[in-house]
């Protein structure tokens, strides 16, 4: 959430944050602004200490930087169904170059965890397509 909102160059919010699990929360500024905003990330009951997905990661930077996703219609990798959440960032970010499938196969994992290393070069890739 952090390295999202701070790639978007937007950063936290004073004040309480509805979700109880952010109050006296290290990222508590962050879900505030996540939450004016209307991230996805912070709807319903959100576990904040537990990993972050690859697909919510690659949403949420997509989400701050006011991305429009509409009109992608169709999904490259095998393992992401258009049921799926994110599936519409997920190609999005497919399409910039910024996520590819597990080499040599068409997988992109959308529900595994993914590191601060990982989610980093993510925000990095994102800033430098989109002069964000």
């Amino acid at each position: 959430l952090k390295i999202g909102l701070e790639t978007a160059d937007i950063g936290g919010a004073e004040g309480e944050p509805e979700l109880s699990s952010a109050q006296d929360h290290w990222a508590q500024e962050y879900v505030k602004m996540a939450e004016e905003l209307g991230l996805d990330i912070v709807q319903g009951d959100v576990d904040l200490n537990r990993p972050a997905t690859r697909a919510e990661v690659v949403r949420l930077m997509l989400e701050a930087l006011g991305v429009d996703v509409s009109d992608i219609d169709s999904i490259e990798f095998s393992d992401v169904s258009t049921d799926h959440s994110h599936w519409q960032y997920i190609q999005y970010a497919k399409d910039l170059g910024v996520v590819s499938g597990d080499e040599g196969t068409t997988n992109f994992r959308p529900d595994d965890p993914i590191n601060r290393a990982e989610a980093a070069k993510i925000a990095n890739q994102i800033m430098e397509l989109l002069d964000a």
